[in-house]
């Protein structure tokens, strides 16, 4: 406790002092203010850019870039994890969204919240908007149960014994590994016996642990599919040494994965950050930045 709210409640029994103990208290309680909160829920494809994107954004845009009046805070989870939060949440009250900038993995979820709670329905969803674009790959650890180095369609579909990917449900690039399981490698997912090899796991980041775990131990697989922002380097795919991989063309081996976001204007929210922040993204510097972590429109 402060020497300041101290001294108020020593005194809070004087009544000639009620006003003096008041206009402390008010001081004091000003001094705790807590500064606006931009939330922001944020899909784990683009995790590893988003420091950089704040910093940029920042130095741009220093009228946020003081921590005393502004903070971001960032909440990572599947897209459909984060769609349904914010559904439920609207449900209830139009204006009770958890965040005010969903940044999803497809342009689907975003467009689904403005279709069910946009202007058109008297709802605070802003129009959605492209930010980024990701792109998938096929990796193993190298570790003695992997498979075959050059990830051959005809060797891994003879040879593999489980692969990991993202929950179809929740994750788009989960849909879009079980298009290259198909399309690439004659693979249908809920079909015996690939129905028992290709497991789903919550997110990418388990997905992309199962791999580094390897196929040898509890909880490994041999093999996964994950957005190459998870394993890029300045502009370049850069998996673990001794890792191999395969690289996935869009448009043809997997519908493209385009990521949208949209802006919820809520109760108490920041929605003039929120939308200067997705400019930014959107903005040629911002995909100079996604660009280094291989987000940049393709």
């Amino acid at each position: 406790m402060s020497r300041t709210m101290k001294n108020v409640l020593n005194q809070s029994k004087r009544p000639l002092l009620g006003a003096t103990a008041l206009a402390l208290a008010l001081g004091a309680s000003a001094s705790w203010a807590q500064p606006a909160e931009v939330s922001i829920g944020v899909v784990p494809a683009v995790q590893t850019a988003m420091p950089s994107i704040l910093a940029a954004f920042l130095l741009e845009h220093p009228e946020y870039a003081d921590d005393e009046e502004y903070e971001f805070v960032f909440t990572y989870d599947p897209s459909g994890v984060l769609r349904n939060a914010i559904t439920d949440a609207l449900n209830v009250d139009p204006n009770s969204s958890p965040y005010d900038l969903f940044l999803a993995a497809d342009v689907n979820d975003p467009q689904a919240l403005y279709d069910d709670f946009g202007p058109d329905e008297d709802g605070p969803v802003r129009e959605p908007e492209d930010y980024s674009e990701g792109t998938l790959m096929l990796w193993s650890n190298g570790d003695s149960s992997s498979i075959d180095a050059n990830l051959d369609p005809v060797d891994f579909r003879e040879d593999f014994t489980t692969t990991a990917i993202c929950d179809v449900a929740m994750g788009p690039y989960g849909v879009a590994a079980t298009q290259a399981l198909d399309n690439v490698y004659a693979i249908d997912y809920t079909q015996p016996p690939y129905d028992s090899q290709v497991i789903q796991y919550p997110n990418i980041n388990a997905v992309n642990a199962a791999i580094v775990a390897g196929g040898g131990e509890a909880g490994g697989t041999q093999s996964g599919f994950v957005p190459t922002s998870l394993h890029c380097t300045a502009g370049q795919v850069t998996p673990p040494p001794g890792a191999t991989y395969r690289l996935f063309e869009p448009g043809v081996d997997y519908a493209p994965t385009i990521h949208g976001a949209v802006v919820i204007e809520r109760s108490g929210g920041e929605t003039d950050a929120a939308q200067a922040l997705l400019d930014f993204m959107r903005s040629e510097d911002g995909q100079d930045i996604f660009d280094e972590f291989c987000l940049s429109f393709n």
